[in-house]
Protein backbone atom coordinates (compact mmCIF):
# COMPACT_ATOMS: atom_id res chain seq x y z
CA UNK A 1 0.00 0.00 0.00
CA UNK A 2 1.11 3.23 -1.15
CA UNK A 3 -1.11 5.63 0.66
CA UNK A 4 -4.87 5.62 2.19
CA UNK A 5 -7.48 8.32 2.53
CA UNK A 6 -10.26 7.59 4.94
CA UNK A 7 -13.17 10.02 5.94
CA UNK A 8 -16.33 9.76 8.20
CA UNK A 9 -19.17 10.42 6.20
CA UNK A 10 -22.33 12.67 8.07
CA UNK A 11 -26.09 10.97 7.29
CA UNK A 12 -28.04 13.35 5.35
CA UNK A 13 -31.16 11.12 5.20
CA UNK A 14 -31.28 8.97 7.94
CA UNK A 15 -30.99 9.83 11.84
CA UNK A 16 -30.34 6.59 13.44
CA UNK A 17 -27.86 3.60 12.88
CA UNK A 18 -29.36 -0.05 12.52
CA UNK A 19 -27.87 -2.02 15.15
CA UNK A 20 -26.41 -4.26 12.86
CA UNK A 21 -24.21 -1.61 11.61
CA UNK A 22 -22.83 -0.14 14.98
CA UNK A 23 -21.90 -3.38 15.77
CA UNK A 24 -19.31 -3.57 12.79
CA UNK A 25 -18.59 0.14 13.20
CA UNK A 26 -18.23 0.64 16.55
CA UNK A 27 -19.92 4.01 16.56
CA UNK A 28 -23.12 5.85 16.93
CA UNK A 29 -25.34 8.10 15.22
CA UNK A 30 -23.81 11.05 17.06
CA UNK A 31 -20.20 9.97 16.42
CA UNK A 32 -20.65 10.31 12.62
CA UNK A 33 -22.35 13.81 12.97
CA UNK A 34 -18.97 15.11 13.08
CA UNK A 35 -18.38 13.54 9.57
CA UNK A 36 -17.96 15.06 6.50
CA UNK A 37 -20.97 15.27 3.83
CA UNK A 38 -20.45 13.00 1.18
CA UNK A 39 -20.02 15.54 -2.04
CA UNK A 40 -17.40 17.30 0.01
CA UNK A 41 -15.68 13.45 0.78
CA UNK A 42 -15.94 12.55 -2.93
CA UNK A 43 -14.70 15.90 -4.18
CA UNK A 44 -11.79 15.36 -1.49
CA UNK A 45 -11.16 11.74 -2.42
CA UNK A 46 -10.68 12.31 -6.53
CA UNK A 47 -8.86 15.68 -5.09
CA UNK A 48 -6.41 13.05 -3.35
CA UNK A 49 -6.28 10.70 -5.97
CA UNK A 50 -4.72 12.82 -8.74
CA UNK A 51 -4.37 12.61 -12.17
CA UNK A 52 -2.77 9.48 -12.25
CA UNK A 53 -4.65 6.66 -9.80
CA UNK A 54 -4.59 2.76 -9.62
CA UNK A 55 -7.40 1.49 -7.02
CA UNK A 56 -6.84 -2.38 -6.54
CA UNK A 57 -9.89 -4.39 -6.72
CA UNK A 58 -11.18 -7.70 -8.32
CA UNK A 59 -12.71 -5.83 -10.95
CA UNK A 60 -10.21 -2.83 -11.10
CA UNK A 61 -11.64 -1.31 -14.43
CA UNK A 62 -15.58 -1.33 -12.66
CA UNK A 63 -13.60 0.91 -9.91
CA UNK A 64 -11.93 3.37 -12.45
CA UNK A 65 -15.53 3.86 -14.15
CA UNK A 66 -17.08 4.41 -11.24
CA UNK A 67 -14.28 6.66 -9.77
CA UNK A 68 -14.83 8.20 -13.28
CA UNK A 69 -18.96 8.73 -12.56
CA UNK A 70 -18.28 10.17 -9.73
CA UNK A 71 -16.49 13.12 -11.16
CA UNK A 72 -19.26 13.55 -13.67
CA UNK A 73 -21.28 14.32 -10.55
CA UNK A 74 -22.62 17.90 -10.50
CA UNK A 75 -23.48 18.11 -7.19
CA UNK A 76 -25.60 20.56 -5.00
Amino acid sequence: MVDSFQRLIKPQVYNWIHDSIHEVIHMNYKDLQNGTVFPQAVTEFIEWCGEEYYLPSAMRKTANEELWNLQQIKWA
